[in-house]
């Protein structure tokens, strides 16, 4: 084998062994977010049933894909119609109606409000 191919063949190998353990990593830190969210559930008496996920906009198709794939290897005992999408903006309003950020003599004058997601920071 000459030197080139060698040298493509050991970074693809090199590359490959990198992939391999990043997925690793995630796997282990999702696990661990699995024990937490199923620890919290369990002392205020609720059931994990469903999993709600949020992505950054600029995810590719292929990249929310893969990350599907390791909720679902992960969560294997939570069925596949109960995996859910937020985008990161999306989320956040949630998080604000939901946790009383606004306050409620204002709620019934919103109609609607702009969610604004530069890449790595949300502003409301």
């Amino acid at each position: 084998m000459n030197s080139k191919k060698r040298q493509g063949r050991q970074k693809a190998d090199y590359q490959r062994d990198v992939f391999s353990r990043l997925r690793q990593i995630f796997i282990a830190h999702l696990k661990q977010v699995k024990r937490q969210a199923e620890t919290r559930a369990y002392f205020e008496n609720y059931e994990v049933v469903a999993v709600a996920a949020t992505l950054p906009p600029a995810w590719t198709a292929k990249t929310q894909g893969n990350y599907l794939k390791l909720l679902r290897e992960v969560w294997e005992d939570i069925p596949a119609d109960d995996f859910h999408w937020l985008e990161e903006s999306e989320a956040i309003g949630h998080y604000l109606l939901r946790n009383n950020s606004i306050q409620p003599e204002d709620r019934g004058t919103i109609d609607t409000f702009l969610l604004n997601d530069f890449g790595g920071h949300t502003m409301v």
